[in-house]
């Protein structure tokens, strides 16, 4: 299954926020395509909602990225999987990227 999903805020009355302008017509782009979309509105990290998310700072779904990659690359052990998703998911902006050069 593939999954897109936008945190949509309702801003009643605002034909010219990102909701209308941005979300609604790429998530309408997105199921044309097949894709199953979901609003992540209402999802907090500790809810248990189907999103799955740690933290809102996360921006990778780990589990997710380590079952798909586990369907794809069948031949990988799971070490091999796990340090994959460690080098994805790693701080590479340039906030973390200076921290970890200047330490």
């Amino acid at each position: 299954m593939k999954t897109f999903l936008t945190r949509t805020v309702n801003m009643v009355g605002s034909k010219y926020g990102e909701d209308a302008l941005v979300e609604q017509p790429t998530m309408s782009l997105l199921a044309e395509l097949g894709w199953d979309t979901l609003s992540g509105f209402d999802e907090h990290p500790s809810s248990g909602g189907p999103i799955g998310r740690g933290s809102f700072t996360e921006a990778i779904l780990e589990e997710r990225l380590r079952r798909s990659m586990r369907v794809v690359n069948s031949g990988c052990s799971d070490s091999a999987i796990d340090r994959a998703v460690e080098a994805l998911a790693r701080d590479l902006s340039d906030f973390g990227f200076n921290r970890k050069v200047s330490v």
